[in-house]
Parts: C-alpha cells; structure tokens; sequence
C-alpha cells in the first residue's frame, strides 16, 4: 500500500524546534536532529518529551527533561 510507512531514517541537521523529527515518528520513520542554538535545541527537547509516547514514565521524562540522559555537546 502507497500509504504504509517505508523504514527510513530522517536527518535534519539544522532541526530548530525538531518539527521534521517529530513528523517523522509520527509517519513511522525514525527522525534525527541537531542544532547549533542551546536554546533551540532545549526547546526541541521539551517538544519531544512532551510528544513521545517513549518517555511514559514519570522518572525518564523527568530525567530526559534534565538533560540526564543527553548532554549537547559543547
């Protein structure tokens, strides 16, 4: 069917607020993205915590959240 998700891997190397990331879990692919701005990318990992059914439990959204399971790099 034209309309089933083909496996794929989305790169968006300038992912601001990570919308392209987002979409592309959404249509089934697996999304990937940076940013150079601190607070572009704080605001695209509130966006996907907030979004991602992945982080269900309290403690790894929290943990996420913090930045404990990621560090940007510096």
């Amino acid at each position: 069917s034209p309309y089933e998700p083909v496996p794929a891997v989305v790169l968006d190397p300038f992912s601001g607020v990570a919308t392209t990331v987002l979409v592309a879990h959404r249509l089934g692919r697996h999304g990937i993205g940076f940013d150079l701005s601190e607070e572009y990318t704080a605001m695209a990992r509130k966006r996907i915590v907030d979004d991602a059914p992945l982080f269900e439990s309290p403690e790894v959204r929290e943990q996420v959240a913090q930045g404990e399971l990621w560090e940007p790099p510096n």
